[in-house]
């Protein structure tokens, strides 16, 4: 079975994809906070239908972590 359909293996949180909710709450800040980061540039997202998403690559970039 391979990884990607095996519920046991976790998906690294770089390759995790956040909406601005729960980014609020990783970064803990307000979720305002969030969309002002993403307005700005600071933190990068892409657009998954209507909704806005965020890598955790991207919030580990923002917050100076690196892999």
């Amino acid at each position: 079975m391979s990884a990607v359909s095996d519920p046991e293996v976790p998906i690294p949180f770089e390759q995790q994809s956040f909406a601005p909710k729960r980014i609020a709450e990783i970064l803990d800040c307000a979720e305002s906070t969030v969309f002002e980061l993403i307005a700005t540039g600071k933190l990068k997202t892409f657009k998954l239908g209507r909704a806005r998403r965020a890598t955790g690559k991207a919030i580990n970039e923002l917050r100076g972590v690196s892999s």
